[in-house]
């Protein structure tokens, strides 16, 4: 169950690290 929490957690802080570097790619184009 912990894993599954801990997976979820980072899985998440992934998708907003990744929306952070497109908006920035976008910014420079």
């Amino acid at each position: 169950m912990e894993m599954i929490l801990r997976t979820k957690l980072l899985i998440r802080i992934d998708q907003q690290v990744f929306g952070e570097v497109q908006r920035c790619r976008l910014r420079r184009d």
